[in-house]
């Protein structure tokens, strides 16, 4: 049916025009976590090793498996792989985050890339938009049918306010992120040159050489992590000044899918109830018809 149809395309439509934006901040970040990772100073790591080398040299799958080393290690007592353990926990958590703020900033990257294609695209849709044609009911369209349209055309409306929704909210949310983001750029700065100097604090004598290992292997994670998030920030707010006439030209898009939608929930609803009127009508004179036949 081309109700049906209609309907699809409707919330097609929104959802192109969502799906361009970039994920919402990480509700979890490095920096909100380090208080409960920070390393001892009673368990400083050693010297003499570049910390931003070792940095990118870490991975998910070495902590891991440096991880299963220690646990199933027979020379260790369970206190020490206990503690060890634990370590190379916070550490697989700070390099997941680090992953995660690194994925970030090439999805803001990208997106800032692609902001004059999405900006063309997003106008074309806003010009169809004050083009489109209400759906047509032929005179076989049945008050199933209708029905069954209706609810469709009510479904999209909701998706439509909800993408009024957002991105009525868009620029508010934007504005808070540029005043927060300095803040945890500043933060972020500030730990890092806390982490170079636990780096460079010696392990003390008789420390276990596989609690040294993990102790920088989480300063290492915290490092890169940091260092993530403040180039994720950055991106950020790039593709927020580059973006300013596509959020302005996204609102537009979604107010008049809004009302579009608005539109097809009100020719439908007539529709249904016209039908609804017609079979009650039959039906008064198919019952009046049965009495005189009855008589």
């Amino acid at each position: 049916m081309k109700s049906a149809l209609f309907a699809v395309c409707l919330i097609v439509t929104s959802s192109v025009c969502l799906g361009a934006e970039p994920p919402t901040e990480l509700t979890t970040s490095p920096i909100e976590r380090q208080d409960a990772n920070t390393v001892s100073d009673a368990v400083p790591v050693p010297q003499g090793v570049p910390a931003t080398d070792g940095a990118a040299q870490l991975t998910l799958e070495g902590l891991q498996a440096a991880r299963k080393k220690i646990s199933e290690s027979k020379e260790l007592t369970d206190e020490v792989k206990t503690k060890v353990g634990e370590v190379y926990d916070k550490a697989i958590a700070q390099l997941t985050s680090a992953t995660e703020f690194e994925s970030k900033k090439q999805q803001y990257g990208q997106a800032r890339t692609d902001v004059p294609n999405t900006l063309v695209k997003t106008k074309d849709l806003l010009a169809q938009q004050a083009t489109v044609a209400l759906p047509e009911a032929g005179p076989e369209t049945t008050l199933a049918q209708a029905e069954q349209a209706l609810a469709a055309a009510r479904l999209a409306l909701e998706e439509a306010k909800i993408n009024v929704a957002n991105w009525e909210n868009e620029p508010k949310r934007r504005a808070e992120r540029r005043t927060k983001i300095p803040e945890e750029s500043s933060s972020a700065k500030q730990k890092l040159g806390e982490i170079d100097t636990q780096l460079g604090i010696a392990a003390p004598e008789g420390q276990a050489a596989e609690l040294t290992q993990a102790n920088r292997a989480l300063l290492l994670a915290q490092q890169r992590a940091l260092d993530s998030q403040i180039a994720s920030n950055t991106e950020e707010l790039l593709f927020y000044d580059a973006a300013t006439d596509l959020l302005a030209a996204r609102r537009d898009l979604a107010a008049r899918q809004q009302a579009t939608a608005e539109k097809v929930v009100e020719f439908w609803l007539q529709k249904v109830n016209d039908l609804r009127q017609k079979e009650a009508e039959a039906a008064k004179k198919e019952a009046i018809r049965a009495k005189e036949e009855t008589t």
